[in-house]
Formats: structure tokens, C-alpha cells, sequence
């Protein structure tokens, strides 16, 4: 069994070690293609999505705020002699409740 002394050494070695490597600092908006990914990594198995990007706008008194794209390949263009009113607001609900609460606008655009 370890005693307290070297439990202590230890985590402040490691403290120390994590001080000197530096790792850079996610931003709001790289957590925020992260999450969306992981909650539709499914979705872009399936070649349902084929894009997740994030726009991040600078407000004023140095705020931001995020808002994610996601783009589809259904057609779902009216004038389309295949667009299929059912089929795109099949993929619309399941993008959305893959994403569920995610904590910004979500914007579906769709590959043409």
C-alpha cells in the first residue's frame, strides 16, 4: 500500500508534468463541432449528413455566439421531379433528435 507522502509527490509530479506540456484550449466553437459530431456520427455513416460546421459570430462586448450547419444529401428541392416532402422532414426530425439539446441554433441545409 502507498503511503500519503508518495500519493502527494505523485500528483504534484503530474500537476508539474500537465503545467509544462501546455495542451491549447478548445474553443466554444471546436466543443461545440465536437459534440454535434458525436451525436451524428451515425447519421454520417449512413451518408445522411455530409457536412457539420460551426459559424461563430463576435458580438458585441467580446461575446459570441455559435450557430451549427448541417447539411444533408436529400433532395428536397420543390422543383426537384424527385423531391420527396416525407423523406426530407424524415432526415430533418432525425438530425434533430440525434442532436437533441445541443445548446445553439441549428441550421439544415441540403446538397444540391
Amino acid at each position: 500500500m502507498r503511503g500519503t507522502a508518495t500519493l502527494f509527490r505523485d500528483y504534484f509530479q503530474h500537476s508539474e508534468l500537465e503545467e509544462r506540456i501546455h495542451l491549447p484550449q478548445v474553443t466554444p466553437a471546436q466543443e461545440l463541432q465536437i459534440k454535434a459530431q458525436k451525436r451524428l456520427s451515425a447519421l454520417m455513416e449512413e451518408k445522411l449528413v455530409t457536412r457539420i460546421s460551426v459559424l461563430s459570430t463576435l458580438l458585441g462586448g467580446g461575446k459570441t455566439t455559435e450557430r451549427l450547419l448541417v447539411r444533408i444529401s436529400v433532395e428536397t428541392h420543390k422543383t426537384s421531379p424527385d423531391f420527396d416532402q416525407t423523406a426530407a422532414d424524415k432526415a430533418r426530425n432525425r438530425i434533430k433528435q440525434a442532436l437533441g439539446e445541443i445548446g445553439c441554433d441549428v441550421f439544415i441545409e441540403t446538397d444540391r
